[in-house]
């Protein structure tokens, strides 16, 4: 893997002519990289020479604050490194930079291991590996880089919505949340669905109006059932309405309340 141009180990290399003046984030994260290169050339951990920066969301969470990409899962072999929105000041975003860079010259099979620990540790990362913090001589070190290419050209974004001014809603009411996407609304309360065990009558309700009282079938007068509970199973066996009613001429309706509410306390578990 061929590395990238690299100036002395002893000192931070000046900005070339394409990096003079960093326009956006993805080219300040460039920026950062390339001045930040020949520490990782001095702990023999030479960053690769096909890495891609963006500010965006990692893949799979929003709580996420930086995340690498391996160059196998790049159409053209590529490392590509995220960094969360949500980061907008220079030392921190910088230094979760460095972290991902790491696993980008160290190869992401080998995850927050050894050889993960050793170069972390050797450019100033420190805490859990898989949430590390600049110490402070790696924050002086960042300071000096980011002197030299400007402040981060980003203003954070907020995932929690702030608190409605006072005087905005009137009392006893709670504010409409505006949305802050484009993309699908966040379900504020997962609905349940509850079915009859006789036949195909289905209710949803949220967990505070099924904790209420359980639903009656209005045609078998039998307790709903949520489907996903340890109750939809009587006797080891599905609770249809063959089942019910072979159970109910065998055993009498005492039999099945008792089995019944057996079940209901095993799910409540």
């Amino acid at each position: 893997m061929t590395a990238l141009a690299l100036a002395a180990p002893a000192a931070f290399p000046t900005l070339d002519e394409t990096l003079a003046a960093p326009i956006n984030r993805e080219d300040w994260l460039r920026a950062f990289a390339r001045m930040f290169a020949p520490r990782f050339e001095a702990l023999g951990a030479p960053l690769p020479a096909k890495i891609r920066f963006s500010c965006g969301f990692p893949a799979g969470s929003r709580t996420a604050i930086g995340q690498c990409w391996s160059s196998d899962a790049s159409a053209d072999a590529h490392f590509e490194i995220f960094v969360s929105p949500v980061l907008d000041d220079a030392s921190r975003v910088a230094d979760v930079l460095v972290h991902e860079l790491v696993h980008a010259a160290v190869g992401i099979a080998a995850g927050h291991g050894p050889k993960f620990r050793k170069v972390a540790k050797g450019l100033g990362l420190t805490g859990k590996m898989t949430a590390t913090v600049a110490t402070e001589q790696l924050k002086t070190e960042i300071a000096v880089v980011v002197k030299a290419i400007g402040d981060y050209p980003h203003a954070a974004l907020g995932l929690v919505r702030p608190a409605a001014p006072q005087g905005e809603t009137p009392a006893g009411e709670t504010p409409e949340p505006t949305p802050r996407t484009s993309g699908p609304k966040k379900q504020r309360a997962r609905q349940l669905k509850v079915a009859c065990p006789c036949c195909d009558y289905k209710l949803r309700g949220s967990r505070t109006q099924l904790d209420r009282g359980t639903p009656f079938c209005p045609e078998h007068f039998v307790p709903m059932i949520e489907e996903t509970s340890q109750c939809a199973v009587f006797l080891g066996q599905s609770l249809h309405a063959c089942d019910l009613l072979a159970a109910l001429e065998e055993h009498g309706a005492g039999f099945f309340a008792a089995r019944l509410a057996e079940a209901f306390a095993k799910a409540g578990k």
